[in-house]
Formats: structure tokens, C-alpha cells, sequence
């Protein structure tokens, strides 16, 4: 079986992961529904970007955390289908993204896309051009879902790793599956304190990463 699933074309894989990277896209933009949008990441999924590593648990919460803070939009490309290779097919990690162990490199999707964020609260915004990469598990759902700025890699050294597993971890762990609500743009509930100092830190956080790597993105 997953041989066959290893030497499905890029268009047989385009019928059953284009449903799942239009829901990607539209969430990118904040319309999603939190429940349909959660049921496409297996067990032990994370989403990955500059600012943290986040599992599971917390990852509709972090798209439910943009759509409170900014309204997005965003421009996309079409999407790209990279069926499983076996090892051996590969040119180069990188060709497939250097994703999973053992000797089948996962299917992947990617859209490169260039998103606007206006703040809802302030009369600021910027631009982001990123590369979305979806690398899935075997049961076709999504195991890494990568927002890659400027196309480069999320992860600038092992120092930068290890906090971006600790931030993604710490806002999970305060977030979770458990406060969607608390994060809903058009709630009038008073939220959390503790909710509002972990995205008031992940604000600083994501606009001191913003400003660092664009000036990295600059230099070649």
C-alpha cells in the first residue's frame, strides 16, 4: 500500500489535497471554521514559522489569533502537488523539502502567497510574502504545515528552534483547544488576562522576527 501511495501522480494527489489547500488558503485569510479546519491535522501535527512552533492543541487557536488582530488579504498562487518520492527519485532534500525519515519523502503541497495584515485595532499594517508548504502523513492528513517567509527556511539556527518550540508550546498550552471563544473578532467577552499577555508577547515577538528577517530576506 504504500508503494502505491508513494507512486501516485502529481494528479491523482491533486484530487484529494486540492479540498484540503483551498480550507488551508481560506484560513490564511481568516474564513474558516475551527472544527472543519482542526479535523485536517493528525496527531502530532505542527505548525511551523519563524515566530514559533506550535502543536496541535494550538494551532486553530493561532489562526483564530490572527483573525482577532488583523483583517488579511492575500494574493495566491496556484497550488503545487508533489506526490510521495522514494529516496532514490529525489534530486535533493531540498527539491522535496528534506520532510520524514526512512525511505519514502511525504507528499507535499505549497502555494506561494502575498498577504497584506491590517491591524483591526490600529491604523498599521504590513506585507508578508510567505511560501505555504503542507507536507502530509500517510492518511492524508496534514502533519507539518509550514509558513515559509520569503520562501526561506523557519528555522534560522538551533537556538532559534529551541524557542520557537518553547513559544509554540507556551501559547498551546495557554490557548489550546480550549478558549476559541476568547479569540472570535466579533465577541464582546472580556478576554483572559493571561490570554492577553501571551498575545501581547506574541505580537512583539512576531514584529521583532518580521523586521529581523526582512532585513535578513534583504541580504544575499
Amino acid at each position: 500500500m504504500l508503494r502505491r501511495f508513494a507512486t501516485t501522480s502529481a494528479q491523482d494527489m491533486e484530487a484529494w489535497a486540492a479540498p484540503i489547500c483551498a480550507t488551508i488558503q481560506r484560513a490564511h485569510c481568516g474564513r474558516f471554521d475551527g472544527a472543519a479546519l482542526r479535523a485536517l491535522y493528525g496527531e502530532g501535527a505542527v505548525f511551523d514559522d519563524p515566530c514559533g512552533t506550535i502543536p496541535r492543541a494550538g494551532i486553530v487557536a493561532g489562526f483564530e489569533a490572527i483573525r482577532w488582530l488583523f483583517d488579511v488579504d492575500a494574493k495566491h498562487e496556484p497550488w503545487t502537488y508533489h506526490p510521495p518520492l522514494f529516496r532514490g527519485q529525489a534530486l535533493s532534500e531540498d527539491a522535496v523539502g528534506g520532510a520524514g525519515d526512512g525511505d519514502v519523502v511525504p507528499a507535499q503541497a505549497r502555494c506561494r502567497q502575498v498577504a497584506t495584515y491590517a491591524f483591526r485595532r490600529a491604523p498599521l499594517s504590513f506585507a508578508l510574502e510567505s511560501t505555504i508548504v503542507l507536507t502530509f502523513a500517510d492518511d492524508r492528513r496534514i502533519a507539518v504545515h509550514e509558513d515559509r517567509w520569503w520562501g526561506r527556511a523557519t528555522t534560522l539556527n538551533a537556538a532559534h528552534g529551541l524557542f520557537k518550540r518553547a513559544h509554540g508550546a507556551a501559547f498551546a498550552a495557554v490557548f489550546g483547544d480550549r478558549t476559541p471563544q476568547a479569540l472570535r473578532p466579533d465577541t464582546s467577552a472580556k478576554r483572559p488576562p493571561a490570554a492577553m499577555i501571551v498575545t501581547q508577547a506574541k505580537i512583539a515577538w512576531h514584529c521583532a522576527t518580521l523586521s529581523n528577517a526582512s532585513t535578513w530576506a534583504g541580504q544575499e
